[in-house]
């Protein structure tokens, strides 16, 4: 497996797995391919992929269902998303503004792996830096950011 096809084999895995927890019942390992483990305690399931320095680490919230998708490069978070219950990976193709890093941290590996993770997400995004502080945003951000002088990233 490479890395351009990780993201998109390791998100259907995670959102099988969410699924799974949605419906009452804990993922069983082994029945995914990219998920490396699974653990949960009384309130909430962890999953896991890695491969080389990419890891997708999920946390999901048995009462409410939430779903947290982390992805970092080398021990750092580039980037996550959110699900609510009703929601899947699929439905997160719309992105405001994402603050990932200042300049110094921002490289072409970064660029290469957000870009790997859009494609899985079937989104478009934008790379950006303002203010000395690198951004990530759809194209509605975008314009959000160049229409204000000042602004908050949440």
């Amino acid at each position: 497996m490479n890395l351009q096809s990780f993201y998109s084999i390791a998100l259907n895995g995670h959102q099988s797995a969410i699924n799974d927890v949605k419906n009452g019942s804990l993922p069983k390992w082994g029945t995914f391919n990219c998920i490396q483990s699974i653990s949960s305690d009384t309130e909430s399931v962890r999953i896991n992929s890695k491969l080389g320095n990419a890891k997708i680490k999920t946390l999901i919230d048995i009462k409410t269902k939430r779903s947290l998708i982390h992805f970092y490069l080398f021990d750092n978070l580039i980037f996550k998303i959110y699900l609510n219950a009703n929601e899947s990976i699929s439905d997160k193709t719309v992105l405001k503004v994402l603050r990932i890093g200042n300049n110094a941290w921002f490289s072409s590996t970064t660029k290469k792996h957000i870009k790997y993770i859009s494609n899985a997400l079937d989104a478009r995004f934008f790379m950006f830096t303002k203010k000395f502080e690198t951004f990530l945003s759809d194209a509605n951000g975008i314009t959000e950011l160049i229409n204000y002088n000042d602004y908050e990233v949440a």
